[in-house]
């Protein structure tokens, strides 16, 4: 329909914040973690923020609402306490491996306010909202096909995903490899943007952490 042709960014009209959230719980916390101990233990391949934080940025890099060059304001990294019931923040000292993310960033003076983590408690979110002049929007992260663009005149448009996200990334591979997107490079630059930016997140708490203690 015509509703579904509606280009996105100009029905949002100028953005003005973005809060996207994963957060994991239930069986995608604790069992999780003992079949991939490492995520939890490993302090260089570990923790969420290059596993579910790649899911996380990645979208926002791909649509331009964030780039490597984005201000970081406030982050803070925790892990699961001793008794795996509750999240203590890590301490930097101890070259502790973050599992959960709270982070204040901006691009162009846009607040994004990003959450990721693995919690010890039932269900958890997979979420990305964008508030723009004109319009809201809300879409799942994970394997929901429908997005809703909420008008501030109270029109709702419901946006729907006809085709399979897997069908969706083979056909995009395939197009790459047969050099049918002229300056695509198959997303390598949206991961190593996304890293990056990730990267700046452990590095903005340990010298905020390290300064605290007079180390810096």
């Amino acid at each position: 329909s015509g509703e579904h042709n509606t280009d996105l960014k100009s029905a949002l009209g100028k953005i003005e914040g973005v809060n996207v959230q994963i957060i994991e719980g239930g069986d995608f916390c604790l069992p999780d973690l003992a079949k991939r101990p490492w995520l939890e233990l490993d302090p260089e391949i570990g923790g969420v923020l290059l596993d579910l934080g790649i899911h996380a940025v990645a979208p926002l890099v791909t649509t331009g609402l964030l780039t490597s060059a984005a201000s970081v304001h406030h982050v803070g990294l925790a892990k699961l306490s001793s008794d795996r019931s509750s999240l203590v923040p890590i301490s930097p000292a101890m070259n502790e491996v973050e599992l959960y993310v709270s982070a204040l960033l901006t691009d162009g003076n846009i607040p994004i306010q990003l959450n990721v983590g693995k919690v010890p408690f039932n269900g958890g979110t997979w979420t990305l909202g964008i508030r723009g002049e004109n319009a809201m929007f809300y879409a799942g992260l994970r394997s929901e096909k429908t997005s809703v663009l909420v008008a501030h005149s109270g029109k709702v448009t419901q946006l729907i995903l006809t085709e399979s996200p897997y069908a969706m990334v083979i056909e995009e591979a395939l197009m790459y490899f047969r050099n049918d997107l002229p300056g695509f490079d198959g997303n390598i630059s949206t991961f190593f943007q996304a890293r990056e930016v990730l990267r700046r997140l452990k590095r903005f708490y340990l010298h905020q952490h390290n300064r605290i203690a007079g180390f810096v």
